[in-house]
């Protein structure tokens, strides 16, 4: 008979619906290292699924979702050097704006 954490794994690879993980936390075998998750906000199992469909849907091989709109600018725009531009609308929302026309403008890191 197979030990409780097979099951479990089978059962997850047949479901129709993967659940929808309400954990924020999960546990680790020791401080700092977690095994795949260790707060929500940052990873969690429907994160990954929803990661995994909506990149099948686009026909792409990743996909990277956010908690936020603020937390998907930032990342992008961090990974912009010196002499990148963005082209972005004026009529977005406030944060976004304030990052976008005035930190990166002052920080002389794009053209806008």
């Amino acid at each position: 008979m197979a030990n409780r954490q097979e099951k479990d794994y089978v059962f997850f690879l047949f479901q129709i619906i993967p659940p929808i993980s309400l954990a924020t936390t999960f546990k680790q075998p020791e401080p700092g290292k977690p095994k795949k998750h260790d707060y929500s906000r940052s990873s969690n199992p429907s994160r990954d699924v929803l990661e995994k469909c909506l990149a099948s849907l686009e026909e792409g091989e990743y996909c990277r979702v956010y908690s936020s709109g603020l937390a998907a600018t930032m990342a992008i725009t961090n990974a912009l050097k010196s002499g990148d531009h963005i082209v972005c609308s004026d009529d977005v929302y406030g944060g976004k704006y304030s990052v976008v026309f005035f930190s990166f403008q002052k920080l002389s890191k794009v053209k806008l």
